[in-house]
Order: structure tokens, then sequence, then C-alpha cells
């Protein structure tokens, strides 16, 4: 009941010890067939997170829906909120219940950040970081 989604964060990197504890939780949510088609990118580098920033924007601008571009086009627009860690989950396609597996894995990583009196909130515009090949070209530069 006290998790929330938050949209302000403070400015101080998250304890690697935190990151490692809400990171387990999230290896431990359950999967179908223990398959574990999951993947889990935690990004703490400003530096990167303003490139997956700027690619999502690109992406949005392009993307033919308006009131998506209209959001990107706002200068204040974060996906992420400002938030110093951004963990991202992916699962594989291709195999059966994937997606139902990744949505467990995040939700465990809600839960843990609340237990650890951590902020969090799912984000969907991040959907739109590998839309194009920007992004892979902007973090290889």
């Amino acid at each position: 009941k006290n998790r929330r989604s938050i949209r302000r964060y403070k400015k101080q990197p998250v304890d690697e010890k935190d990151l490692q504890t809400i990171m387990e939780c999230a290896i431990h949510a359950p999967t179908a067939m223990r398959q574990q088609k999951w993947h889990f990118s935690v990004v703490t580098s400003p530096w990167m997170i303003s490139r997956m920033i700027e690619a999502t924007r690109e992406n949005m601008l392009n993307s033919g829906v308006e009131f998506l571009a209209e959001r990107a086009r706002n200068p204040e627009f974060n996906p992420y909120h400002g938030a110093p860690v951004v963990i991202t989950v992916s699962a594989d396609g291709t195999a059966k219940f994937a997606q139902t597996d990744a949505a467990l894995a995040a939700e465990n990583i809600l839960l843990a950040a609340t237990a650890l009196k951590l902020g969090s909130c799912i984000a969907t515009s991040p959907g739109f970081l590998f839309d194009s090949d920007i992004f892979l070209s902007q973090s290889r530069n």
C-alpha cells in the first residue's frame, strides 16, 4: 500500500548496496517455466542517461504522433523524471510469456525500492529509446 509513482528525485546517487538488493529482488521474481528470458540494464552515468533522454525525444519527435512530439518539444520533458538511476527491463520477444515475466520483475524492482525507502516510477515513454538506431549511434560517440 505504500508504493507510489515518484516523479521528482534527489540528485544524490543510490547506494550500491541498495541497487544490489533491488536487482536481487528482480531476479527472484516468478517466471513462467523458469525461463528467465529477461535482461536488466542499470544506468547510473549522468552522461548515458542524457543520451537516453535525447534518443527518446528524437524518436518521439519522429513518431508521427502529435501529442508525443509535443511532449518531446517541451524543454522540461524528461522521461526519467530526473532519477539518478535508470533500470531498463527488457525481454526476449520470441519467448512465450517473457513480457509477463519482465513485468513481474519490474514490479519486484518497484516494491524493493519502496521497502528501501527509495522512490520509483514505471515510465513507458522510454519504449521509444530503441525505436531507431539513434541511441546506438549516440552512445558510440
